[in-house]
């Protein structure tokens, strides 16, 4: 299904679409076009002078690698928790971050920096460093890895 919308959204705008490596005039002169949209939820995903932050490469690169350590993060919570045989927990610990994470984040709350999913979403260096964020989750993955080893020794499995 994913495969298929993407084919088919890029057969569909291949006739006026055009591939470039660089944010879109949409995404740059957005609030500049339309003045009366100010605040509105479409900019607040994407922050107004990012483009003047980094370039869209390098903003694609630090999403999907940002985004890949946030479900690593959240897959090694399920599996140090099934370790621990208590598969349920896994499963209610993952889905409060993640609710909690979304609530945070789109009530721009200053306590969204506690759960992983600002840092995988938001590329504000000027509100919270990139490599804070790497180290935040990385730091946590390599924690829940280790913690993992432990509880694997002592895994009885059928319990």
């Amino acid at each position: 299904l994913v495969a298929f919308l993407i084919v088919s959204s890029c057969i569909m705008m291949s006739g006026k679409g055009v591939w470039q490596m660089k944010f879109s005039n949409a995404v740059t002169y957005y609030s500049s076009t339309f003045p009366e949209r100010t605040g509105d939820y479409i900019l607040q995903l994407l922050p107004e002078n990012l483009y003047q932050q980094m370039l869209f490469s390098t903003a694609v690169l630090h999403t999907i690698l940002m985004l890949f350590l946030y479900f690593f993060l959240l897959a090694m919570i399920l599996l140090f928790v099934a370790l621990c045989n208590r598969k349920f927990v896994g499963v209610l610990v993952d889905g409060i971050l993640i609710v909690l994470g979304t609530v945070s984040c789109s009530a721009n709350a200053a306590w969204m920096w506690l759960f992983p999913m600002a840092h995988a979403i938001y590329l504000q260096a000027q509100v919270f460093p990139i490599w804070g964020s790497y180290l935040y989750l990385a730091g946590s993955c390599v924690g829940l890895m280790i913690g993992c080893m432990f509880a694997a020794k002592k895994y009885q499995a059928g319990r």
